[in-house]
């Protein structure tokens, strides 16, 4: 995975090369992972606009400044490369991205009833929101099954290593909908408002 760490046009460096990196380096201590896990940072640093408060999710659409629920996820990977760094300013700079883009996707995902959008588009130049909607989902208004549990993931996983309630309160929302909007099965459609 190390070869996808140079790249800038996704957001998805984080799921590639987040992860398996950090893991890889603290169960070797071998540099090389360590400098994997650090070069996908600055990529995905690369992708944080200081007027909207969040990385850009996706390079292609229709969007201005897409930014998705999924996103969240990937922010371990600018907390994991704040800890690995020996750079003050990355330090510092990294875990205010992350707290940032975590504070907007609380704000403008989630819904106050728990359930997500999964996509958020930006005015690039102001940061105002645009619209909310859906790229995966089954309508715009609708909760794709999978973006909520990423928002739950993301959210715990930043509540656990960056602290604020802000993002406690968030996986504790998006996790007591996915859960009061299970079927009898306790198995989630592709979307909670999937006809059938």
């Amino acid at each position: 995975v190390a070869p996808q760490a140079t790249r800038t046009d996704t957001h998805d460096v984080g799921f590639m090369v987040g992860l398996p990196t950090a893991l890889a380096y603290e169960a070797t201590d071998a540099v090389t992972y360590r400098n994997s896990l650090l070069t996908a940072a600055r990529s995905l640093a690369g992708r944080f606009d200081p007027d909207v408060g969040a990385t850009r999710s996706w390079d292609f659409g229709p969007w201005q400044f897409p930014v998705i629920v999924d996103n969240v996820v990937n922010l371990e990977l600018l907390v994991r490369g704040a800890s690995y760094t020996t750079s003050n300013a990355e330090r510092t700079s990294w875990r205010s991205m992350a707290a940032s883009h975590a504070s907007v996707t609380a704000d403008e995902h989630v819904r106050a009833n728990g359930s997500t959008y999964q996509v958020v588009d930006f005015n690039k130049t102001t940061g105002a929101v645009i619209s909310r909607g859906t790229n995966a989902g089954a309508s715009d208004d609708s909760t794709w099954a999978r973006g909520q549990a990423w928002a739950i993931y993301g959210f715990t996983s930043l509540a656990s290593s960056l602290g604020g309630q802000g993002n406690l309160d968030a996986a504790r929302v998006s996790a007591d909908y996915f859960l009061a909007n299970l079927p009898s099965d306790q198995v989630p459609y592709w979307d909670f408002d999937a006809p059938g």
